[in-house]
């Protein structure tokens, strides 16, 4: 729409003609409003800003649906669009204040041209001001009221009960009174009127409903006046009334001067409208105006004036309803309600057919009531509708959620994947706040996104909204774009939502994933690295020195000197596969305990032992402190328990040169058999940052990669040992500052045996660990017929030397075929084996076959497995097999006799070794 079209300077300025049309009710107490075709506000009367507490200028160019309340705009959308095309006039809606309080109203709308512009005037009054009125309807010809409350004499129309339905200026200057005094009286009240004759001229012309006409004399202030007085029969919307008119004598006027002034005004107006407009009564067409002509296809005015209504429509509607008999249905209605609107199918006089909206309202015309019938053709409309109707069926249909809202930001439509995205089903549900609609996260959002597509150009984006039924806040794909009419305006806003909440999620996971899987094959690629320095270290040593001693050219102290080096740089390597052993079974979550009595000093003692010849080395302080008192014997794994400990007493030497390194053993009891055992490892090195506590128990994670490339290590050892000190019922802590040290504390859940002495002080925990030392540097002697099985000629070789060296009689197989053939000889000659030590990877017949083998031929003596498979997975199928017992390769000397020790007899006399 063209602005200058608008402008307030233009003299032929639509808006101020509209204005016209409520003068009339400017001082009623009634509730008037004009609205141009989009349901805006043109203007309005004073009675709807004093009750709705609104001035004129905050209204104009506002929707209509303002004035009515959230939860009624839905149907207040659809009441108004009927209603501006014709199809509706009456409502009962409540209107809304400016302060949000409700006011219940009858509503009576016409649908006029104006000014060859499309106007809707309302007329609502409030319900509780109708009580004891006979609900008189206000609904009127606008233009015709228009001219009547301009007119130069005094015209007054009157309900049939006497109430004042309308007043005019020139009437209360006739009788000299205050309008304000006469507007609200009924007829009966009006003083100056008393004797002269004119309520008299009114009660006739009610009873016979014809017009009347008499010259009266009336008082007009000091002196009477002989005027003209007519009364006369009319229709105001869809109630009976009188007009009365009072013409000053000395004009000269006669009656029907006066009404053919109005007549001949109203004519004028209609001649000048753009839309179709005819005058029909008594059967016939009495006035057309060149719009109609057109429309019906007619050669000129007089050629429509001799058509019936039959010949502009075709014999049936639509319906199936006869043309004749649905026209007399109607005007039976408006007849009964004063106006009528609805659709119906015309014929033009070439045949063809259209479809048009047509709007009746009663008008009095050379006296008589006749009807004012305003035809619209909507073929286009139509078109439209129906377009309308296949694209909201494809958005209805949409996956994608579809709303849309007017260019003040007020949504009236949306689909139901909208509904289901955002929770709600009314589009009053999301009535603009401030601007913007309430689903946007923050209005500042919606503010900035309205304002960018009220420029014309499409939006697209990503932003945050929010479902109002759950207020879950999610990520929202928007694409939106302005709706613009021919003029350029923008009239609505269309926005296309994709919720990407998951799939941004996902994302998010994914590169996290992708981020982690770097960091580990960057940290799998620094331990390979760091495994193979490891590993080739202690191989170089352990060959190098080997090819010193085949050299045979060292001297004993020498010789004893590489086979100390030999033999660390071994226990080194087995360390090494037993740390990686280990997280294979902590990534496979196969990593296993077993529990059993162990005394409380063998496993802190041993690996300190252990540790002192490198502590040594280092020049670290090794150093034990007690807290009694404790219990001699506790029931914890003592092989996962010496891990652990020297897990963390060999990290304590590691990173401690010239420096110390303390452990502090105490006992918390609970009083029920049952307790904890707590370690604190604490050295004087290098430290940590805080940052790096969690850090250092990751796999393959190393404080600082260049000081582990000067002391050695994996990175393994920390994250092994939490998992087991997890398994054991307890946890590792760390406590650390750079540059001052570290101390690591471990808590791991005991049992107490019922019998278990507890040791009271230094004194009685020095006595126990004297004879625990003493027992361990015993021989033990053995007795016994036992069964070697190994295919691995240097392994056998070595495993026998040990057992007869504790005197046992050792026999070797190097397959389980071959064990099974010499068990059988060995039982048939009266000499069975105590003990059967299997490998289980052989060739010709394994281990496992070997086992259930002998079993089944009724063999009962243990049967120990002695495997270089180490797996949890490994162990159990050996038992499963029916070993009795398993142990791992390498063979330690110590080990293997214990092993052996716990299913012999041990002999009368200590063999010395």
């Amino acid at each position: 729409m063209d602005d200058n079209h608008w402008c307030e300077n233009n003299e032929d300025n639509w808006e101020t003609h509209a204005s016209e049309l409520v003068a009339f009710a400017d001082n009623s107490s009634d509730l008037f409003f004009a609205l141009n075709e989009y349901g805006e506000i043109i203007t309005a009367n004073s009675g709807i800003c004093m009750r709705l507490e609104y001035c004129i200028e905050e209204l104009k160019g506002r929707s209509a649906l303002l004035l009515n309340p959230p939860e009624y705009r839905d149907e207040a959308r659809e009441v108004l669009g009927a209603m501006l095309r014709g199809e509706c006039a009456v409502a009962k809606m409540p209107l809304m204040t400016k302060f949000k309080e409700s006011v219940a109203v009858d509503t009576r709308a016409l649908l006029i041209t104006w000014r060859g512009r499309k106007v809707l005037i309302c007329t609502s009054r409030e319900l509780k001001s109708m009580q004891g009125t006979g609900g008189t309807d206000i609904a009127v010809d606008a233009v015709y009221l228009a001219m009547i409350n301009h007119a130069p004499y005094g015209i007054s129309i009157f309900s049939r009960s006497g109430e004042c339905v309308l007043i005019n200026q020139s009437f209360a200057g006739l009788c000299n009174e205050p309008y304000e005094q006469l507007k609200d009286r009924n007829l009966k009240e009006y003083a100056m009127l008393r004797g002269t004759g004119v309520f008299e001229l009114v009660d006739e012309c009610m009873n016979s409903n014809e017009q009347q006409d008499q010259v009266l004399e009336i008082p007009t202030g000091d002196s009477k006046r002989m005027l003209h007085c007519i009364a006369a029969p009319c229709s105001l919307g869809s109630q009976s009334n009188i007009i009365l008119m009072i013409i000053d004598g000395d004009e000269g006027e006669t009656t029907g001067d006066v009404l053919g002034d109005i007549e001949q005004g109203y004519l004028t107006q209609m001649e000048s409208s753009r839309e179709p407009i005819l005058i029909f009564g008594e059967g016939m067409f009495l006035e057309c105006n060149e719009a109609a002509v057109q429309l019906l296809g007619a050669a000129n005015r007089e050629s429509v004036l001799e058509l019936n209504l039959s010949d502009i429509s075709p014999r049936n509607q639509p319906d199936g309803d006869g043309s004749d008999a649905m026209a007399a249905r109607i005007a039976e209605m408006v007849d009964q309600e004063g106006f009528h609107c609805f659709e119906w199918t015309c014929k033009r006089l070439d045949g063809s057919e259209f479809p048009a909206d047509i709007t009746l309202s009663p008008v009095i015309y050379r006296g008589n009531r006749v009807l004012h019938v305003h035809v619209k053709d909507i073929t286009e409309r139509k078109r439209t509708e129906l377009e309308l109707v296949r694209i909201k069926q494809a958005i209805d249909s949409a996956s994608n959620a579809i709303g849309m809202a007017t260019s003040d930001g007020e949504h009236f439509y949306h689909n139901d994947a909208f509904a289901e995205l955002f929770g709600a089903r009314m589009p009053a549900d999301l009535i603009a706040a401030g601007g913007a609609p309430a689903l946007y996260e923050t209005p500042e959002t919606g503010c900035e996104v309205f304002k960018a597509i009220m420029s014309g150009k499409p939006w697209a984006g990503e932003l945050k909204m929010r479902n109002l039924a759950t207020d879950k806040v999610m990520d929202i794909n928007l694409r939106a774009d302005a709706v613009i009419d021919e003029g350029g305006e923008v009239i609505a806003l269309i926005g296309i939502h994709t919720d990407v909440t998951e799939s941004k999620r996902i994302l998010m996971e994914l590169e996290r994933a992708r981020d982690e899987a770097n960091a580990a094959n960057k940290a799998k690629g620094q331990f390979l690295a760091n495994m193979s320095h490891e590993i080739r270290t202690p191989l170089n040593a352990i060959l190098g020195f080997a090819d010193l001693l085949e050299e045979g050219a060292a001297s004993e102290a020498e010789q004893r000197k590489y086979f100390q080096i030999i033999h660390q740089n071994g226990d080194h390597l087995l360390a090494l596969i037993k740390d990686i052993l280990d997280l294979s079974s902590i990534e496979s979550n196969r990593l296993s305990i077993r529990i059993g009595a162990v005394s409380i000093f063998s496993a802190i003692e041993n690996t300190t032992g252990v540790m002192k010849a490198r502590a040594e080395e280092e020049g670290v302080n090794l150093g034990i402190e007690y807290e009694y008192p404790l219990p001699e014997t506790i029931i914890t794994d003592n092989d996962r328990l010496s891990q652990i400990l020297m897990n963390l007493i060999s990290n304590g030497v590691k990173f401690t040169p010239n420096g110390t390194v303390r452990i502090k053993v105490s006992y918390e009891s609970d009083g029920l058999g049952c307790g904890r055992i707590h370690y604190e490892v604490e050295d004087t090195g290098v430290g940590l940052d805080p940052e790096e506590f969690e850090m250092i128990f990751s796999a393959f994670a190393q404080s600082d990669a260049s000081l582990t490339r000067t002391v050695g290590g994996t990175g393994l050892g920390l994250m092994i040992s939490r998992r087991l000190a997890k398994l054991l019922g307890g946890d590792i802590t760390v406590q650390s500052a750079k540059g001052v040290g570290s101390t690591f504390s471990l808590s791991i859940a005991v049992e107490v045996p019922p019998d278990v002495k507890m040791i009271d002080d230094e004194e009685h925990g020095r006595r126990i660990r004297e004879i625990n030392a003493v027992k361990s540097t015993q021989s033990i002697a053995l007795q016994g017929h036992i069964l070697l099985v190994e295919d691995v000629p240097t392994n056998r070789k070595l495993a026998s030397h040990i057992l007869r060296r504790v005197g046992l009689t050792v026999d070797v197989a190097e397959n389980g075929a071959v064990a099974c053939e010499m068990v059988e000889t060995a039982a048939a000659g009266g000499k069975p084996y105590d003990l059967v030590l299997m490998d289980i990877m052989m060739p010709v017949m394994d281990g496992f076959e070997a086992t259930r083998k002998l079993c089944a031929s009724g063999f009962r003596q243990p049967i120990i497995a002695l495997t270089a498979s180490a797996l949890k997975e490994d162990r159990d199928r050996c038992l499963a097999a029916g070993c009795r017992d398993y142990s791992t390769k390498p063979y330690r000397r110590d080990k293997l006799i214990a092993l052996v020790a716990k299913y012999l007899k041990t002999a009368p006399e200590p063999i010395s070794a």
